[in-house]
C-alpha cells in the first residue's frame, strides 16, 4: 500500500508531562485513493534516531521490533465518528457531505509501556469496521 509521510520532530505535551516526539503523518493510499489520513507519536527519548530510519513505505513497527527490541502487544482504541476538517477533506479528497472515523490509539510493549499515540481518520463511506468479542 503505497503512502506519503512526512517526519518531523515535535514536542507533545499533556498536563503531566513533555516528551520529544518524532511526528509522523501518512496518507495512505489503496489504488491511488486516499482512504487513511494518520498522524502517530512516538518518543524519541524511548526511540532516540527513529526519525532517522524512516521511510516512505516503512513498517514503523518493523523498525521498532528489529532496532530497538521491542513489541507492540496490546492497543487500546476509541472510536469516533466526526465531521472532516478542511484539511482533512484536501489530503483525503472527500466529496461533499462526507463523515470520518476518528480512531484515537495508543498502543503497548511487553512491558506495559506506551510505545505511541496515534489519530487515524478514515472515511466512513469508504471502510467499515467488524467488531468480534468474547
Amino acid at each position: 500500500m503505497p503512502m506519503l509521510c512526512t517526519v518531523n520532530r515535535a514536542i507533545t505535551d499533556d498536563s503531566l508531562y513533555e516528551i520529544t516526539a518524532a511526528k509522523i503523518r501518512r496518507v495512505h493510499l489503496v489504488n491511488n485513493d486516499p482512504i487513511h489520513l494518520e498522524t502517530s507519536y512516538y518518543s524519541l527519548t524511548k526511540f532516540p534516531y527513529l526519525d532517522q530510519y524512516i521511510e516512505e513505505s516503512s513498517s514503523i513497527y518493523s523498525i521498532i521490533k528489529d532496532r530497538y527490541l521491542t513489541k507492540a502487544v496490546k492497543n487500546h482504541k476509541t472510536l469516533n465518528v466526526v465531521y472532516p476538517t478542511v484539511e482533512q477533506d484536501k489530503l483525503l479528497q472527500l466529496t461533499q457531505d462526507n463523515i470520518l472515523y476518528e480512531i484515537e490509539k495508543l498502543a503497548y510493549d511487553e512491558k506495559g509501556e506506551v510505545i505511541h499515540f496515534a489519530k487515524s481518520y478514515l472515511p466512513t463511506d469508504k471502510v467499515s469496521f467488524t467488531i468480534t468479542t468474547e
